[in-house]
């Protein structure tokens, strides 16, 4: 402002004379009024001002009027820049208060376009926009929520203000997150992820990874979400303070998520820490349910319980009713484990009750949807009779001014009009409720068919043996678990009898629910080959896997050729051998390289790097279940050393197409890399399989389900 104030001083000095008296007079009232006046007497008296250089001036009378017309526009520039500074600034407050008061910041922003609109000032439509949004989204207005994004990206693309827009992208992907859109939440909010990266936004950037962490974390990705913390961790330096927060706690629930719940405490409890001293009280109770699930996990059940409660009192002092439901499921658990029946009891009576406080929000939504759809039938009504009025008024008109034939004809041309297009509104109202009832049909069919196919991935996931089981087998092991779909054709197993123990990595004819439906049926076919037949022998498993997967398969009417392949190994905790018999699916051992051991070997089946020997027990060329021509397993043995690395995979790895040029990643560059990276633990191994699969594939589609097993002697 004080740069505005001296150029104008320099003009009014520098046109001087008597003739534009009148103009200095108008700066200097501008100067010595501005801060105080602009809005109120200049406003109120401003025909007195804008009148007064004319009054002055004598008879130069056009020089005047463009002295006059000079004022207006200084003073008009005078009273944007007040409006702008103000909407600005009812924008930045609500911002800041947003996670301690949403209610004052939702209220700020509704300020914000009250000014706007009374200025007619849209450059900050967006902000504004983007602001009622996050509301909407924290309040369950999904509607509003959708049509106020719908705005923000539109305005923030047009104006390329690239920081907002990935604002926007994520704060979307939140909304399709809560509709259960999970799927394409992801996709949204990788896409806001790149947007900040490649423009430089590096706040921007730390955002979107952190929610990109939370998403993978949330759908039990913890691959994928390791390899996004580590990227945050790159960038510790450029974190603010009050954004810890968010990192904080995605690291705790990371370590949860693989069951490491005294690193999770760890990080929960510095999130605690950041919550409290910025007052984020929705983030306060997250937190404190989180750390009374992690504390009731380590069985330290009395801190769980005072955690729980903390979290129910901030939840309840807040009106935050979904952190309030999580709080009140964890107390339920903890009241059991400390076998307090009694309260336990009396929270499930709360927990029904928030049940149906969210079951009333939710109604009350769709109510509005409704409210709305009817609205805006009832304006189409009236906009019709309007039209209807507006006709019969020329109609009126005609019969006053034409002669009878000439009104005939109009009453004719204008009944005809009205019958054609009453015509038409019939037809089109009969069409939309037909599309209406149609796409709500398809609405509930998707939905059904959703549904079942995540109720199908629940039983697979129940099939497959859990980490801690498989952790208590080998103490050096890793587990790379991709499906392409929401469920999948590949599955491992493990299982142990005595001194040995037996694994495998299987791939079932397909992938999604036809290849989950098989896995079912051979996962099945294993068990009993080793639990009801009691066979050790990994031949004789597979032998006996075939065929009751084919008895199975002949009760069908039509032939039904699927099946699975498969390599199974069974190690001899005792002596060290490893027994291995495969269909069509090979085992990988890496050894230290010795000349004694080489020597049995056949060379194509052995690759040498760096002191170290990969060898590959091939499989018999023939599957699990139906073969044209059926011959019996073979086995063959392996002696191992304390050190040794096995190998299993299905073909889902080397089978993706990705590169440069679009190619297979292809076995040998696969093998190659297993022995390069033999020096490393299995868990960094575990990282950079999974980043050479990621890098390969880049922006290419998963072709097919991804089973790859480690085990270290």
């Amino acid at each position: 402002m004080k740069k505005i104030r001296e150029y104008l001083r320099i003009f009014s000095a520098l046109i001087g004379g008597k003739t534009f008296a009148p103009l200095r007079l108008c700066c200097e009232y501008f100067f010595n009024h501005r801060e105080h006046k602009v809005g109120t007497e200049i406003t109120e008296n401003y025909g007195k001002y804008f009148l007064a250089p004319l009054r002055l001036s004598g008879k130069n009378t056009l020089r005047s009027l463009r002295l006059s017309v000079t004022f207006f526009l200084l003073t008009t520039i005078s009273f944007t820049t007040h409006s702008q500074s103000n909407i600005q600034s009812l924008i930045d407050q609500g911002n800041q208060i947003y996670y301690s008061d949403p209610d004052s910041s939702y209220a700020l922003c509704c300020g914000a376009e009250e000014e706007a609109k009374k200025s007619a000032n849209n450059e900050f439509a967006g902000n504004i926009a983007l602001c009622k949004a996050r509301y909407m989204v924290l309040v369950t207005d999904y509607q509003g929520a959708a049509m106020q994004l719908n705005i923000a990206i539109q305005f923030f693309s047009y104006k390329e203000d690239f920081v907002n827009l990935s604002k926007a992208y994520s704060l979307k992907s939140i909304l399709l997150d809560r509709i259960g859109e999970k799927e394409e939440s992801t996709k949204v909010l990788y896409e806001a992820y790149l947007i900040s990266k490649n423009h430089g936004d590096r706040k921007g950037e730390i955002s979107r990874l952190t929610n990109l962490t939370l998403n993978f974390i949330e759908d039990n990705q913890a691959d994928s979400a390791y390899k996004y913390l580590l990227i945050l961790e790159t960038l510790r330096s450029d974190i603010d303070e009050e954004s810890r927060y968010f990192v904080e706690q995605n690291l705790g629930l990371y370590y949860a998520l693989i069951d490491d719940h005294t690193k999770a405490i760890y990080y929960y409890q510095r999130a605690k820490v950041v919550s409290e001293k910025y007052g984020m009280q929705d983030s306060q109770a997250t937190i404190l349910s989180r750390l009374a699930e992690s504390y009731r996990e380590l069985n330290m059940l009395k801190e769980a319980e005072e955690a729980g409660l903390a979290s129910y009192h901030v939840s309840i002092e807040n009106s935050l009713i979904f952190e309030e439901r999580d709080a009140i499921e964890q107390l339920i658990l903890v009241f059991e484990a400390q076998q307090k029946f009694e309260l336990a009891f009396e929270y499930r009576g709360r927990l029904i009750d928030v049940d149906d406080r969210i079951n009333k929000l939710e109604k009350v939504q769709k109510l509005k949807e409704d409210e709305y759809r009817l609205s805006l039938k009832d304006k189409e009504n009236q906009l019709a009779q309007k039209e209807l009025d507006i006709q019969a008024e020329k109609l009126e008109t005609a019969e006053a001014n034409t002669q009878s034939i000439i009104l005939g004809a109009i009453v004719f041309v204008v009944i005809l009009v009205l019958g054609f297009t009453v015509m038409i509104y019939l037809r089109t109202k009969k069409l939309n409720q037909a599309i209406e009832l149609s796409r709500i049909i398809l609405e509930q069919k998707n939905r059904e068919v959703n549904d079942s196919i995540n109720y199908a991935k629940q039983i697979q996931d129940a099939i497959l043996p859990p980490t801690k089981y498989y952790k208590s087998l080998f103490k050096d092991i890793f587990v790379f678990y991709r499906p392409k779909d929401i469920v999948a054709g590949d599955f491992f197993w493990f299982d142990k009898r005595d001194d040995k123990i037996f694994f495998a990595a299987a791939d079932c004819t397909g992938h999604g629910v036809p290849g989950a439906m098989v896995s079912v049926i051979c996962h099945s076919a294993l068990n009993r080959s080793l639990n009801e037949f009691g066979l050790e022998n990994p031949a004789e498993i597979l032998e006996k896997t075939s065929e009751l997967v084919l008895d199975t398969f002949r009760k069908s009417d039509r032939e039904v050729k699927d099946g699975m392949d498969v390599a199974l190994c069974v190690l001899d905790l005792k002596t060290n051998v490893l027994s291995f018999s495969g269909a069509n699916n090979p085992a990988w051992i890496i050894k230290a390289l010795t000349t004694e051991f080489i020597g049995d070997i056949p060379a194509k089946n052995l690759i040498i790097y760096d002191q170290k020997v990969l060898v590959e027990l091939r499989g018999d060329k023939q599957p699990i279940g139906f073969a044209h021509k059926k011959k019996s397993f073979t086995n063959q043995t392996l002696q191992l050393e304390k050190g040794d690395t096995i190998y299993l995979s299905t073909d889902g790895y080397i089978d993706q197409f990705g590169g440069d040029k679009g190619k297979k990643l292809k076995g040998k560059f696969f093998k190659e890399k297993l022995l390069k990276i033999q020096n490393n633990t299995l868990a960094e191994q575990n990282e950079m399989i999974v980043s050479v699969f990621d890098e390969w594939k880049g922006e290419l589609e998963q072709v097919d389900d991804v089973c790859v097993l480690g085990i270290r002697i």
